[in-house]
């Protein structure tokens, strides 16, 4: 609906334009273009339960890890987590023959002392269909720490990713986006890095739609 007038509103505009002699026929052949934006959602990581496992581990691990201020072995240097949010772009009443281009902005927030990173993938069903980040996964900064090692300041990353042809033309037929998040347990500079639990890896989605309309297609 939101969309649909959208374009509406966009033919009033061009009205003075558009009329040829016969001031009552209005060209059949004017092109519209518009734009509307999608929220996707935001997903939020935490690997709490990764650290809140560790009290198990019982025998030498090389690296070691503090916990809420308790050191604990070192089992993964990489723990990744997955979320899953619907995308049946039909849902939103967008038409895929229409699309001219989409655009994906991420908003990533890492609390965390340490790298995360982060790839998007489309999904038909149980399939992967596609990814965002076609060079492989998103490096994101690690939050900024004081001189003991406790994080002061989240690193804030923001990119807009325009999507590539193939994702344009396949999006009528995507039904999820699954999203990976990374968060790396160690880093070079630093012997044991200190986490807590309010700590988190915060992704943000939203897409930009540019659709192009012929007149008739409003009837």
């Amino acid at each position: 609906m939101i969309q649909r007038l959208i374009i509406i509103i966009s033919v009033l505009l061009l009205c003075a334009g558009c009329f040829e002699e016969n001031i009552t026929t209005v060209s059949d052949s004017i092109l519209i273009n518009s734009s509307y934006s999608l929220p996707i959602g935001e997903v939020v990581y935490r690997i709490n339960d990764y650290f809140e496992a560790l009290d198990t581990v019982h025998v030498p691990m090389p690296d070691s890890v503090a916990y809420n201020d308790t050191i604990y072995p070192n089992v993964l240097h990489i723990v990744e987590k997955i979320d899953l949010k619907d995308f049946i772009f039909a849902s939103h009443g967008g038409s895929s023959d229409k699309i001219r281009s989409v655009t994906f902005r991420l908003i990533i927030q890492n609390s965390y002392p340490t790298e995360a990173r982060a790839q998007i993938y489309f999904t038909v069903g149980q399939a992967i269909a596609d990814s965002l980040f076609e060079n492989g996964k998103e490096i994101i900064p690690p939050a900024s720490i004081d001189q003991n090692g406790i994080v002061v300041e989240p690193s804030i990353t923001q990119k807009d990713i325009y999507a590539s042809q193939t994702i344009v033309d396949d999006i009528g037929y995507y039904t999820n986006i699954e999203i990976h998040g990374e968060v790396l347990t160690t880093r070079p500079d630093i012997r044991i890095v200190k986490f807590y639990p309010e700590y988190a890896l915060r992704i943000h989605i939203g897409t930009r739609v540019e659709i192009e309309y012929n007149f008739n297609d409003l009837y």
